[in-house]
């Protein structure tokens, strides 16, 4: 996945920003199953990791969202 990051990345403009809207990897009695999850932590690294700049926050214990900004390298 962190390929697929790194080519967003060179594709997005210089102040290019995108929103993540994902399930928190933790049970709950809606959504996908946790083993099609991941969760909120693993992923910013994962973007950081490409030369993101993240906000992370949670509209529910369930559900969180990833504000995504190009950083420049």
């Amino acid at each position: 996945m962190i390929k697929v990051f790194q080519d967003l990345h060179d594709m997005l403009k210089e102040d290019g920003i995108w929103l993540i809207l994902d399930w928190e990897k933790v049970e709950s009695e809606m959504g996908p199953p946790l083993d099609h999850r991941i969760s909120s932590g693993d992923l910013d690294r994962q973007l950081q990791s490409s030369g993101f700049h993240t906000i992370i926050g949670h509209l529910h214990p369930s559900v969180y969202y990833i504000v995504v900004r190009k950083n420049i390298r």
